[in-house]
């Protein structure tokens, strides 16, 4: 995330001087927030491993997680407390496959995804929930205004259709992302994510959305 900061402190900056308008932002403000996307997008990979828990309904767990996301695939790796796999998930150029170790079953596409569900939160894609939890930001093109709560920086933003609604909580001081809230174009709250932070390293990972989805991730590593 260090390779953010200099381009939100100008963005920051910019903002305040200019009164950020909701509506109409500058043009020297929208092309900050350009930059800040083609930052997002030039991030070609990401590795994470931790100490995963899960909590919907009824079902709970608690394990271990390693996941990898790159350009062209990506890798999701859920094992027991103890170390021993119980599922491995790719997805490589739209085609997805699922492994599961303790009956040896291979599964594909919809019938992949449909298991897949029951572990991923609402309306994120295996490769959205890993690029959320390895980079801590998940980012919607299209920018509206940037707010002062606290000791906090807020960004507005949408994505090109109106159809989601994101919200960013960045530390004034660091400029860390610490919060992000996704709602519909109606504002209802759909999913939030909290992020902490230990010696610039994330820390932890706390995640619930509509469906009374709980993940909770406590990082090992985090490799960009």
């Amino acid at each position: 995330m260090s390779s953010f900061r200099p381009l939100f402190s100008s963005l920051i900056l910019i903002c305040l001087l200019t009164g950020c308008a909701p509506r109409r932002p500058s043009p020297l403000a929208r092309s900050l927030f350009i930059q800040l996307q083609q930052q997002v997008q030039a991030v070609k990979g990401v590795y994470f491993s931790g100490y995963l828990k899960v909590k919907r309904g009824s079902y709970g767990f608690a394990g271990k997680i390693e996941a990898i996301w790159t350009l062209d695939r990506v890798r999701l790796d859920i094992y027991t407390a103890l170390g021993w796999p119980l599922f491995t998930a790719v997805k490589k150029n739209n085609e997805l496959a699922l492994l599961i170790y303790n009956s040896g079953q291979v599964y594909r596409q919809d019938q992949a995804l449909k298991i897949l569900k029951s572990y991923l939160p609402f309306q994120l894609q295996l490769e959205d929930w890993v690029k959320l939890f390895g980079c801590q930001i998940w980012y919607l093109e299209k920018q509206k205004t940037i707010k002062q709560k606290g000791q906090f920086y807020v960004l507005f933003l949408t994505d090109k259709n109106g159809l989601w609604q994101e919200k960013i909580w960045l530390e004034r001081e660091t400029l860390r992302v610490t919060r992000i809230v996704l709602q519909n174009a109606e504002g209802d709250w759909l999913w939030e994510v909290n992020f902490t932070y230990k010696d610039n390293q994330p820390l932890s990972a706390c995640f619930k959305d509509m469906l009374s989805t709980h993940i909770q991730i406590d990082y090992d590593q985090v490799k960009l």
